[in-house]
């Protein structure tokens, strides 16, 4: 496992939770090795992606005491992204729309 010196011995013990408990039961969010998409193709990948952020943020808010709004993945390759000014295209993002879809059209603005 990755090691570092936390600023915050709080956030550490936190992360440290939050990591042991996605390795917890019969069908764990997080498990060494399993999971990702077999020929590693940009569409597979970015399901994977979008499934794994909604079963992370299912996670949160079950053990969360106060949710906050929180933002869907959208994955949307070889789309311009309307009102950039630029010739841009989203591979993958986070939307700040809790309905999001894959086909949904969003202005830059609501990308992170």
């Amino acid at each position: 496992m990755y090691s570092r010196k936390s600023w915050d011995p709080c956030l550490d013990a936190a992360a440290k939770a939050v990591f042991e408990k996605c390795r917890e039961g019969d069908s764990p969010l997080y498990c060494e090795e399993t999971g990702w998409p077999e020929d590693a193709n940009e569409k597979d990948v970015l399901s994977w992606f979008a499934q794994l952020t909604e079963d992370l943020a299912a996670f949160v808010e079950k053990h969360q005491q106060d949710p906050k709004a929180r933002r869907r993945p959208l994955a949307q390759p070889d789309q311009p992204l309307q009102g950039s000014t630029a010739d841009r295209k989203l591979d993958v993002g986070f939307v700040d729309n809790p309905k999001a879809m894959k086909d949904l059209k969003c202005h830059w603005s609501q990308i992170l």
